[in-house]
């Protein structure tokens, strides 16, 4: 099913363990789409930070999060 633009996929259907990062301030959406992805995906988790950009400037925890998930 589409909205006639961008394919809806099955996010329910994801069964690995799944971690999102994102800044709300991104301009590019990332914030958005990683919140929306977050609620349809069975166990996600959702680490969100209010400034930081696309590319998380100034969030060192961003990238201490991701490591402990691979690790686990």
């Amino acid at each position: 099913m589409t909205n006639g633009l961008v394919p809806r996929y099955n996010l329910e259907q994801i069964r690995v363990p799944t971690l999102l990062i994102a800044a709300d301030d991104d301009l590019y959406g990332a914030g958005r789409n990683a919140r929306y992805t977050s609620e349809h995906i069975p166990n996600a988790r959702l680490l969100s930070f209010p400034t930081g950009g696309h590319i998380l400037v100034g969030r060192p925890g961003a990238l201490e999060e991701a490591a402990r998930f691979l690790r686990r």
